[in-house]
């Protein structure tokens, strides 16, 4: 049976992991440059638009780098404007379960899944930790929220876990049809009466149940902490993994986790993240991705990246040279990490210079549209993805590159769709749609059961 291809779009914010120096690439303040991104990806059918998460304005070594995720509006305001501007496509925020209350954010998204009907979607973080370098964002974040420190990594997952639960029983705390017109039936609203370790509310929302039941739900922890919790909860995950027998594994984990809590396996869609750079012949696409990489990858980002991923100073380190001999053991530092770097430089003679653009850049995937087509179809198919997210390099080119000569070439060869199945984005990405809990227990009185 041929397989549909799932793909949304991410939209990346000012740093190190886009073109931003390119002189076509759009403004991050202007909001018609969302507009541009969200209807162009429904031009092309796509499943959904994402956005990211900060919370901090990053340092590094006393300067601001902000990668990813800063230098735009936040999500919670933009969506809903964006809702308005567009009809099928699905719209994405990321959101932290650290950082945020439940009542709160379950109003916040069922609201947005209503005026957009039935399109809103929710990336569960438990926001970034980097507690051996503050200045990566660690306890930074924690300060900007009037937090001591930052909760430790398995702690912010029980707090998830329990939040996430809260939340969906919130979405359920109305009936389908509890609101008829302007009539509330008040039988058919229902408290909560949740109180655990990390949450004390009586319910119920104040939003009738979204129309999607419960908003499309993303993971993409890969920690096992976050893979298990993706596989009690999400609708997507997010992956980060290019290569193919790395993402073949995790699929694998993932629907084995999927049967241990009583999932079919069809009940996720694996996405992971891509930038792809196309053009009509192999020379434009290779000449286009090589400019690219050329504004991307300065020696200031090679620092960075060394410097972030390693614990290490790399300011005075003499890119041209071999990795020197830094101490492993120090405070701070990852230790293995920076061993392997160090190995590899004295076995392969590879400049510092080198490491960092062969192993901590992510290339994206070129080619022609056949080519792109070709390597979608061989993911999806040897069991790797359920498709892709796209990180555009450049936008707005490289959305528009990819939208119009890559989706005709997926729809030529039956992978893509040609139009929207439906209106919402359970519809888009075939999940079924979360049954409530009183439509569930109403059905077990009529049954006898």
């Amino acid at each position: 049976m041929t397989r549909h291809i799932h793909i949304g779009v991410f939209f990346q914010g000012v740093g190190h992991t886009i073109a931003w120096r390119h002189p076509d690439h759009a403004p991050h303040d202007a909001f018609e440059t969302y507009v541009r991104f969200a209807q162009t990806a429904e031009r092309g059918l796509l499943d959904f638009i994402f956005f990211g998460e900060g919370l901090v304005v990053r340092e590094h070594q006393g300067k601001f780098f902000g990668p990813i995720v800063n230098g735009r509006p936040d999500t919670i305001a933009l969506l809903p404007a964006l809702a308005a501007v567009t009809e099928r496509i699905g719209l994405a925020a990321t959101i932290s379960s650290t950082y945020n209350q439940p009542y709160e954010l379950a109003r916040q998204l069922a609201s947005i899944d209503h005026v957009s009907a039935g399109r809103a979607a929710w990336n569960v973080v438990t926001s970034f930790s980097n507690s051996a370098a503050r200045d990566s964002g660690g306890d930074q974040v924690a300060y900007n929220f009037s937090k001591e420190k930052h909760l430790e990594h398995a702690t912010r997952y029980d707090r998830a876990r329990e939040f996430v639960a809260l939340i969906r029983q919130l979405w359920d705390s109305w009936e389908e049809d509890a609101l008829d017109g302007g009539r509330v039936n008040a039988a058919k609203i229902h408290a909560v009466d949740h109180a655990a370790a990390w949450f004390a509310v009586h319910g119920p929302l104040d939003v009738p149940r979204p129309p999607q039941g419960h908003p499309v739900i993303i993971q993409a922890g890969q920690s096992d902490d976050g893979r298990d919790l993706a596989a009690r909860i999400a609708d997507v995950i997010f992956s980060p993994f290019r290569d193919l027998e790395e993402s073949r594994a995790h699929y694998a984990d993932i629907q084995a986790r999927l049967l241990r809590y009583g999932r079919p396996s069809d009940a996720v869609r694996v996405l992971p993240g891509l930038a792809v750079v196309t053009a009509p012949t192999e020379r434009e696409a290779h000449d286009k991705a090589e400019a690219y990489r050329r504004l991307m990858l300065t020696d200031v980002v090679r620092r960075y990246l060394l410097g972030e991923q390693s614990g290490a100073d790399f300011a005075d380190v003499d890119l041209d040279g071999l990795l020197p001999d830094i101490d492993p053991s120090q405070p701070g530092v990852n230790g293995p990490l920076l061993t392997r770097w160090q190995e590899l430089s004295r076995e392969r003679g590879l400049s510092v210079r080198q490491i960092a653009d062969t192993i901590l850049s992510r290339p994206p995937v070129v080619g022609t549209p056949a080519q792109i087509a070709d390597h979608f179809e061989h993911w999806v198919d040897t069991g790797a993805s359920d498709g892709f997210l796209l990180t555009p390099t450049v936008f707005p080119n490289d959305l528009d590159d990819f939208v119009d000569l890559v989706v005709p070439e997926l729809q030529a060869r039956g992978r893509f769709r040609s139009a929207y199945d439906g209106t919402t984005l359970r519809d888009h990405l075939r999940v079924a749609r979360p049954a409530g809990r009183w439509a569930r227990s109403s059905a077990s009185v009529a049954a006898g059961t």
